[in-house]
């Protein structure tokens, strides 16, 4: 059988930005893959609207978007620092040994890019590429800080709904808890999102806006005073260092 030559032009326009984490213009994009640029623009539009590609309006380009990631690993692949944050990631599991996750927000959902398991045998279940809203989830607060406070109801216009029986749901609640994140660069959580678990987060900004955020999920019961101490100490630390790291370097949602 051969190959679809429509499905072929989908497959050379996301392959020519594979490894291009500054994207491609449009015009870029049609000299790669040898098409002119009239016939390549829908698709690249329908791509971006889809969230195959991402489009940055300030430079005119094109990358891989993130529902590549959520449907294999290429999105992933493209940022140059992925093996090291991985590697800070373990890092902190070494250290609390809890289980550690790496995520950015996706609409009014966070996606969890990255995850270390504890070794303990009760610890949080989760998966790489879950989502879940933002505003149940210390990790997704933290994310949520990076926006103000209209932006942020502006992203849930039919209100928050519970996750779980602890999952806050006013607005206003959630907008004074971000203006605390804030200030203190810290996010706090119990049972919002999973029963039984509690969780700290720490946004991790580029160029003095959110790009990301760390978190360490506890099962209460080894939630101490002590162990949440040390965990921020170790949040913190891992911060700064994926900070310095992408300070740099080609990093982008």
């Amino acid at each position: 059988m051969e190959d679809h030559n429509p499905t072929l032009r989908v497959i050379r326009i996301l392959e020519s930005l594979i490894r291009q984490p500054e994207g491609k213009t449009l015009t870029e994009i049609a000299k790669s893959c040898e098409m002119p640029k009239g016939s390549i623009f829908p698709i690249v539009h329908t791509l971006a609207g889809h969230k195959l590609l991402r489009y940055d309006e300030l430079s005119g380009k094109y990358s891989i978007g993130i529902r590549c990631y959520e449907i294999g690993n290429e999105y992933i692949m493209q940022m140059n620092v992925s093996d090291e944050i991985r590697e800070i990631t373990k890092e902190i599991v070494n250290k609390c040994k809890e289980t550690a996750h790496f995520a950015v927000l996706d609409g009014s959902d966070v996606v969890y890019l990255m995850k270390q398991d504890s070794s303990e045998t009760i610890r949080m279940v989760s998966s790489i590429g879950k989502r879940i809203p933002a505003y149940s989830t210390a990790i997704g607060k933290a994310l949520l800080s990076g926006y103000d406070n209209e932006q942020v109801q502006a992203l849930y216009p039919e209100g928050l709904q519970k996750v779980t029986d602890k999952t806050i749901t006013s607005l206003d609640i959630l907008c004074g808890q971000l203006d605390e994140i804030r200030k203190s660069k810290i996010a706090y959580e119990t049972e919002e999102s999973s029963l039984n678990i509690t969780c700290i987060a720490v946004p991790v900004e580029k160029n003095g806006e959110v790009a990301a955020a760390l978190s360490v999920s506890i099962p209460i019961f080894r939630a101490t005073k002590e162990k949440k101490e040390q965990i921020k100490t170790v949040l913190f630390e891992a911060k700064e260092e994926i900070e310095t790291l992408i300070r740099t370097l080609p990093f982008h949602i």
